[in-house]
């Protein structure tokens, strides 16, 4: 049983109503298996399908979600973990890379088009010693995060651009961050291309860092940077209790 144990009550009272905003990742219906050998992204996928057209809350069973393709979520979706497992151990249900590459996808198309209104909680994000981000927010605003573990990745626990009101709120990271000297475990960027997707001439702004511990970074725990082009610099970030 874990800490977050009223989630298996409210799971069955959302199986009980198809409009329910509120789903479990491993009903039937969508068929995660969160046994950390099964390839999940999938049914996490059609998941978040079932919920495009209206937002709502996925929970995640206690278990490890295995994947092996990229998670692209939808604006209004929130991923909520099983929180602690038992006598502290770690967070119950972690969502963890089978191969290199981008584990979740919180982006807008443009800076015009943002991502809006979503996030992720009470659970890890895990690397499995792969490259990629775990986490990408290009053009996006009114997220949160909370109580979430990023660990084990070669490459940036978070890789944000033109990212807006967005709070981050009791996070940990271990072993994350690049080793080329450009990729900290968490970056903030106002723009991360000259053109294309990544590109921007507006700025990251508006976020609250609170509450995080960072061990055993690479290239550096948190960098805030304007990015390759000289448009405007982050405005308004504030870090406490790092």
């Amino acid at each position: 049983e874990t800490r977050l144990s009223t989630f298996a009550e409210e799971t069955a009272t959302a199986k009980a109503s198809a409009s329910s905003p509120f789903i479990n990742v491993k009903d039937p219906t969508y068929g995660a298996k969160g046994d950390g050998t099964t390839d999940d992204a999938a049914a996490i996928q059609a998941a978040i399908t079932s919920l495009v057209t209206r937002g709502g809350t996925i929970y995640f069973p206690p278990g490890t979600y295995l994947c092996l393709s990229t998670i692209i979520m939808t604006q209004g979706i929130y991923l909520v973990g099983s929180g602690m497992a038992d006598q502290g151990n770690g967070f119950a249900t972690a969502i963890k890379k089978k191969e290199n590459g981008l584990l979740i996808d919180m982006s807008g198309s443009s800076t015009e088009i943002h991502f809006k209104y979503g996030g992720i909680r009470d659970m890890t994000l895990e690397g499995n010693s792969k490259t990629g981000s775990l986490l990408r927010t290009y053009y996006a605003d009114d997220l949160t995060f909370e109580r979430l573990n990023f660990a084990s990745n070669k490459g940036r626990a978070l890789d944000a651009v033109e990212l807006w009101d967005t709070r981050f709120d009791n996070i940990t990271s271990n072993n994350c961050g690049g080793e080329s000297g450009t990729e900290p475990a968490f970056h903030f960027r106002s723009t991360a291309a000259t053109e294309g997707f990544g590109h921007s001439t507006d700025n990251t702004n508006q976020c609250y860092l609170k509450n995080f511990r960072i061990e055993s970074w690479r290239d550096g725990a948190i960098w805030i940077e304007s990015g390759g082009e000289p448009f405007n610099g982050p405005l308004g970030m504030f870090l406490d209790n790092i």
